[in-house]
Formats: structure tokens, sequence, C-alpha cells
């Protein structure tokens, strides 16, 4: 019992100084890529290529406006990955919709999905993963 008391404070203190490394080196590395981004903007440079992967499942009555807000993003280049399920999801008939409203956006749509990972969505994510033709990745979800 001596010795856990004696070791307890210590592992707390490391674990605080792990967390307050982690959180320092995160910002740090944000900032940095943040100010490398804008020094790209401004010198008139190509930006690097993103990729979002957004899994889909049904459609809500916000679901149209919010993935416009992807199909109409500034950034270049950017791709878009969708995927779902089940093949005839009402999402992707919105998708379809967008993409050819915007022919010049680069979507890939990925549907039937086997549903072999613990988490649905995840086993979209890895079903769309291998068609980003981007190193910079967003994963967009909603809450639910």
């Amino acid at each position: 019992m001596a010795t856990l008391l004696l070791v307890a404070p210590c592992v707390v203190s490391l674990m605080a100084y792990v967390m307050a490394w982690v959180l320092v080196t995160t910002r740090v590395s944000t900032q940095r890529r943040t100010a490398d981004t804008v020094a790209l903007i401004e010198a008139g440079e190509r930006l690097p290529g993103l990729s979002i992967l957004k899994p889909l499942c049904g459609a809500d009555e916000e679901l149209e406006e919010n993935l416009r807000s992807f199909f109409a993003a500034a950034h270049e280049p950017l791709e878009l990955l969708f995927g779902a399920a089940d093949p005839a999801d009402p999402a992707l008939d919105i998708v379809r919709r967008l993409a050819r409203e915007y022919p010049g956006r680069a979507v890939t749509i990925v549907a039937g999905v086997p549903d072999t990972a613990a988490n649905p969505k995840v086993g979209i994510m890895e079903a769309l993963l291998p068609h980003a033709r981007h190193g910079i990745l967003l994963l967009s979800d909603r809450k639910s």
C-alpha cells in the first residue's frame, strides 16, 4: 500500500505531462500548417489536394444544403467521395444531382458497401479510402 501511495503521484504527473505535450505539439503543428497554407495562398501557389470522405445513410431536410457546401468549396484540387451501404439510399440521389450541377468537381460514389466493420460508418469510410487520390483527408460525419 505504501508503494502505491508513492507511485500514484508520479504516474499522475507523467500522464499530465504527456497530455500537455500532446496539446502543445498539436497546437504548434496546426498553427504551422495554417501559416504554411496562408503563405501558399498569398504567393499564388497551388494548395495541396484534399479528399473529403463522406459516409451517407438516409436523407434529412438539411442534407442537400450540407452536401452543396462541399461541392461549392473554393479549395482546389478537391475530390469528394461519398459512400452508402445501400445502393438505393436516397442520399445518393442527392449526390448524383449535385454532381450534375457541378460537373467540374471530382466526385466518386461507392454504393453497396458490405457491412463487415463493427461500425457501419467506419466500414463505409474504409471502402472510400482506397479511392482517395490526395494526401490530405477530411472525414466528414454528422452527429447521430
